[in-house]
């Protein structure tokens, strides 16, 4: 039914980034959790970005993650098994416009 909201979808994600000078980032993420006031977004505003395939992750370190490993940083891979509530999740529909259609169409009661 139209204007219904889309259930919740069980996704695992994936984070790209680097461990940090002497590991900051990963003792961030083992103490504190997801951060989404941390980073930039290169340009699209702050948030915790993920990738919906491991695949796609991998890219992104051979992308931007390279030129940012030095002796103090190692390439870092956060798996997370979310429940993707879309009142609380927002996609980056430039890059993801295959994973929205695919959303809509399994939920097309949902508009």
């Amino acid at each position: 039914m139209i204007g219904q909201p889309i259930p919740p979808v069980r996704l695992r994600v994936y984070h790209a980034t680097t461990t940090g000078n002497n590991f900051e980032t990963l003792k961030s993420f083992l103490t504190e959790g997801a951060c989404s006031d941390l980073a930039s977004g290169l340009g699209q505003g702050q948030g915790f970005y993920v990738w919906s395939t491991k695949e796609a992750a991998l890219a992104h370190f051979k992308d931007w993650i390279r030129g940012n490993i030095s002796s103090k940083k190692y390439p870092l891979m956060i798996i997370i098994d979310a429940l993707i509530n879309p009142q609380e999740w927002d996609m980056d529909y430039e890059c993801c416009s295959n994973l929205r259609l695919g959303l809509s169409s399994g939920n097309s009661s949902s508009y």
